[in-house]
């Protein structure tokens, strides 16, 4: 069922229109109605309309402000104006910002059928269009798998035969300076939140997605400082639990197979959901990690950790970031909220008592960084823990750390 916006100031019209197209063509379109052109536009922002019936001339917002705005959302509805004998200016104007066709008042009632028919043909084409489309992408991309597995798979390669197949899926350009990542998110297969994350390159360049033979989600990209933002992305998109490694870069075709060998071992050591690892410097990283979760109630920071592990101080600031997702500050953080979350549970220790305990100075500082990580303070963190826990459910779910 289709659905057809009806914008006009003039209540009979706009009612007029609307019986005569729920009984010319009853259970094929849905009719909604708008007294002006600011009504119009909210109403098509909640819900989006296939077609868009618009007077010219209406307060607040007329037709040809109305119809500027619609060209901002995707799908674009079709648009069909209406104007008056003594509006033919402003019916120029309404085809030129996008008005598919224009009805003269008052309206003909052959007239407008015929015009609803046509655009149904055409939002039906357009509909085949795009399923086409989409069956062609799913195609290549399988394809583009089936030819990289291919190459990590084989025993066997050369560099002159893992170019051939890298400009069969036109990914030449992963022939050198590209670095590979391996993401584990136990969903079996590329999900809607990894598509979300390679959308954009904001800095330019090249990314692809593919799974590999054991259903992880292999990276591809020769945006480096992209790829190390890529754990703060699919946390904005909504994947909090996931472990991932990644490689350093390719070098040369030759290598493609290698760097995605060493991106696996860098998962290995990811053991965290949320975290990644890195394929360099992995034993230092690691130990990094392992002493914040075992000291986090001292007095730490990167100064303190980094000496520790013997690592350059602005070295360990950007690698550290690369194998976790998040810098050295915020990963303290939400190991600190993690175990105070655990306390706030299970124990009924004062919130200061909470704070001291898992290394925050005071509990001031503890409440404020409390609600920026989780939405609430820490006292209703915990009237909502035991509510909940009554009922047999478990409240906060993964650490982010």
């Amino acid at each position: 069922m289709k659905r057809v916006l009806i914008a006009d100031d003039e209540k009979n019209i706009r009612l007029g229109l609307k019986a005569m197209v729920e009984r010319e063509f009853p259970g094929d379109f849905e009719c909604y109605t708008a007294q002006d052109g600011r009504q119009a536009w909210n109403q098509a922002n909640e819900t989006p309309m296939d077609i868009v019936i618009t007077d010219i001339r209406m307060p607040r917002m007329d037709g040809i402000q109305l119809m500027r705005q619609l060209r901002h959302l995707q799908p674009r509805p079709l648009v069909a104006v209406l104007s008056g004998y003594g509006e033919f200016q402003y019916a120029k104007e309404a085809i030129r910002c996008g008005a598919q066709e224009y009805l003269l008042k008052p309206v003909i009632r052959d007239d407008l059928f015929s015009m609803l028919k046509d655009m149904e043909e055409t939002l039906n084409a357009r509909e085949q269009m795009n399923k086409e489309r989409e069956l062609l992408q799913r195609r290549k991309e399988d394809f583009r798998a089936a030819q990289l597995n291919y190459i990590l798979m084989s025993a066997q390669h050369d560099a002159a035969e893992v170019m051939e197949r890298l400009k069969r899926v036109e990914m030449d350009w992963a022939a050198s300076d590209c670095r590979v990542a391996v993401l584990d998110t136990g969903l079996g297969t590329i999900s809607g939140v990894l598509t979300t994350a390679l959308t954009e390159l904001e800095s330019g360049g090249h990314a692809v997605a593919f799974n590999d033979m054991e259903g992880r989600a292999v990276l591809v990209t020769d945006n480096g400082e992209w790829l190390q933002s890529w754990p703060d992305r699919l946390r904005a998109a909504g994947l909090e639990r996931f472990h991932m490694g990644t490689s350093a870069d390719i070098g040369k075709p030759g290598h493609f197979k290698e760097s995605y060998v060493q991106a696996k071992q860098a998962l290995q050591s990811a053991g965290r959901p949320g975290t990644a690892g890195n394929g360099g410097k992995l034993c230092e990283l690691d130990r990094a990690v392992d002493y914040i979760h075992k000291h986090y109630r001292e007095d730490l920071n990167m100064a303190v950790v980094s000496n520790l592990v013997s690592l350059n101080y602005t070295y360990f600031s950007q690698a550290f970031k690369s194998y976790t997702g998040v810098s050295f500050v915020q990963y303290l953080k939400n190991v600190r909220i993690y175990k105070s979350k655990e306390l706030l549970e299970g124990t009924g220790l004062k919130i200061y008592e909470v704070a001291a305990a898992v290394g925050f100075e005071n509990a001031k500082h503890f409440n404020k960084v409390f609600r920026e990580k989780e939405g609430i303070t820490p006292q209703e963190y915990r009237a909502r823990y035991h509510a909940l826990h009554r009922g047999g459910k478990v409240f906060g779910g993964m650490p982010e750390v």
